[in-house]
């Protein structure tokens, strides 16, 4: 079961009782059985959907939970630190701490709940800026549909698009790349 020759090892137990925290995995009458949110990470109809399901099991330990209501939208502090916190805040043991914060950051990670720049976001990474004059549609002369920013302004003396077509501002191009 799950790559062990042996199932009465720690290691074993360990995981197990993992996958139960997680959500991923119930004792039933006759053994352990697959949640439904074990099955969508398994088998997902999307794909595109996985982030958001590793967040939801992310999510499901009390501990995880707790912590991630603390510390969302905020930088998340080193492993030592987060360790002296679990410590005095959730009685966790003073030679499990570690680990067990180690485990907190890690999981986070895996989940994309906590990004390069160490801050926690149980729900997911932000949104990309929208620009501040909306986007809305156009139709081009052939009739295909195209995105444009409605309301943007070029900055003071920018020569645009025209000037451009008269043989004014070219466009940049990277110095590695030959001449158009």
């Amino acid at each position: 079961a799950l790559g062990y020759k042996n199932i009465k090892t720690n290691t074993f137990s360990a995981r197990l009782s993992a996958a139960r925290q997680f959500g991923l995995l119930v004792l039933k009458d006759d053994g352990y059985a697959l949640t439904p949110l074990a099955r969508e990470i398994l088998h997902p109809i999307d794909p595109g959907a996985l982030s958001r399901l590793y967040r939801q099991a992310f999510l499901k330990p009390p501990l995880y939970a707790e912590l991630a209501e603390r510390l969302a939208g905020k930088r998340v502090p080193e492993a030592e630190i987060l360790g002296n916190m679990l410590y005095h805040h959730h009685q966790i043991i003073v030679s499990a701490k570690q680990s067990a914060a180690e485990a907190f950051l890690e999981s986070a990670r895996f989940a994309g709940a906590l990004g390069s720049d160490q801050v926690l976001h149980p729900d997911g990474p932000p949104a990309p800026a929208v620009p501040l004059h909306g986007v809305g549609r156009s139709l081009r002369d052939d009739g295909h549909r195209r995105a444009v920013l409605l309301g943007a302004r070029r900055p003071h003396g920018h020569p645009g698009r025209a000037h451009r077509a008269r043989g004014g501002v070219q466009p940049r191009r990277h110095p590695a790349l030959p001449a158009a």
